[in-house]
């Protein structure tokens, strides 16, 4: 068995109402220590149209982001739903989940192509006088 069993069996000694009751309180206590904790400082009053274009693509990729958790949780949750599996389809979900998980990764990679390419593009500056 995993860690978190060994972990949960010697926490609550296989106490569901302990282990319920746990799950509900702890995220609520870190969500309002960050709600304290955590604040958003603004770059500049007035920010340049850099920094703002910047704003808007860090936006829509945790937009992105964002989504995709929903698909795969909504992916997990049907899977879940729709009862017991034979082997064929659990192994078929798997290989879907393995091939679904990484896909953020191709963000990064999208953001690193698209600055090379812009840099690649922008003609060097050379000061030749004649």
């Amino acid at each position: 068995m995993g860690f978190a069993f060994y972990l949960y069996s010697a926490l609550f000694a296989n106490d569901p109402a302990k282990f319920l009751l746990m799950v509900a309180i702890i995220p609520f206590t870190m969500c309002c220590t960050a709600m304290l904790l955590l604040r958003k400082s603004p770059s500049s009053v007035f920010p340049a149209p850099a920094v703002k274009e910047d704003d808007e693509t860090e936006i829509k990729y945790f937009n992105i982001i964002n989504a995709f958790t929903v698909v795969v949780a909504v992916y997990l949750l049907s899977f879940d739903i729709t009862g017991d599996h034979r082997r064929l389809l659990s192994k078929a979900f798997s290989i879907r989940l393995i091939i679904l998980l990484p896909l953020p990764m191709a963000i990064p990679f999208r953001i690193w192509f698209k600055e090379a390419r812009s840099r690649a593009n922008r003609a060097p500056e050379l000061d030749l006088e004649v």
